[in-house]
């Protein structure tokens, strides 16, 4: 019995683009693009502004504060891979090797994801009982083997109808860092 586990075997060809689907749903959520694409998070007019600084936690509180003010608790910090690196790197004091966010990617016991479509500098707290995704149509896949004739490959096009619900938008609280 070996000790270690097989190395991962390579995709076959053509898989490469088998989880482009999620990745350009969540660009969908997180920014504002052009139509026909649904509005995302970014383009919420009505979202609580609040100021972000890394320095501390200090802005997770005030964010979650905000966030049940409005009647909402805060289930997730979105982050680009950037912020999150800088709040891992916060330590308890000066000279302290101990991290000031407590377990794995997770502050004042809310979990951050890591959203790299998010810019730097700004943080999303959201309430995840508040925001709907509605798939209006189902996904439809076509498939054209004619286009790469002159290889052995295949053209798939995915469409889906989809769209973002924020039930209440005041109850996103936007984290921003000052210029």
């Amino acid at each position: 019995m070996p000790l270690l586990p097989a190395p991962p075997q390579p995709r076959p060809p053509g898989l490469a683009r088998e989880s482009e689907a999620p990745k350009v749903i969540d660009k969908a959520f997180l920014t504002s693009q052009a139509a026909p694409a649904p509005k995302g998070l970014t383009s919420l007019k009505d979202a609580t502004a609040v100021d972000l600084e890394l320095e501390n936690l200090d802005s997770f509180s005030v964010a979650q504060y905000t966030a049940e003010a409005k009647g909402a608790i805060i289930t997730a910090f979105l982050t680009s891979p950037e912020d999150a690196l800088t709040l891992a790197n916060l330590k308890v004091s000066v000279g302290s090797n101990e991290s000031l966010v407590q377990g794995q990617r997770v502050v004042n016991g809310v979990p951050i994801i890591i959203a790299p479509d998010l810019p730097a500098g700004t943080i999303s707290g959201v309430d995840a009982s508040r925001i709907y995704s509605v798939i209006r149509d189902e996904v439809r896949v076509d498939v054209d083997e004619s286009v790469y004739f002159t290889s052995d490959r295949i053209a798939v096009r995915t469409t889906m109808r989809m769209g973002f619900g924020f039930a209440d938008p005041t109850s996103i609280i936007k984290m921003t860092a000052a210029a």
